[in-house]
């Protein structure tokens, strides 16, 4: 394919099955990463994604009443993450 161009990446099988949740709607039931592994996701790859969009996610996602601090520091660890994240995390919580 010429148009658009693309960039393939592999990861091993088990990033691909954690975090994953069912989300009905009148379309159906459809499989999606949750919140939680999303942000340790943009994490990974602030590098190449850019701290303002990482930053902005994880500020939104702390703002919101139904949040899982618990769960999102689970995920950054499976990731590798949660050191860099932490920080953050503490900062924008006062």
């Amino acid at each position: 394919m010429a148009y658009p161009p693309l960039k393939i990446y592999y990861f091993p099988r088990k990033h691909y099955e954690i975090g994953i949740v069912s989300v009905n709607s009148t379309g159906g039931i459809f499989k999606i990463y949750s919140e939680e592994k999303t942000i340790a996701d943009l994490f990974r790859y602030r590098q190449k994604i850019g701290d303002d969009i990482v930053l902005e996610s994880l500020k939104n996602y702390l703002a919101k009443k139904k949040k899982n601090i618990n769960l999102l520091l689970e995920r950054a660890e499976f990731r590798g993450v949660q050191k860099q994240m932490l920080p953050y995390i503490k900062a924008m919580m006062i």
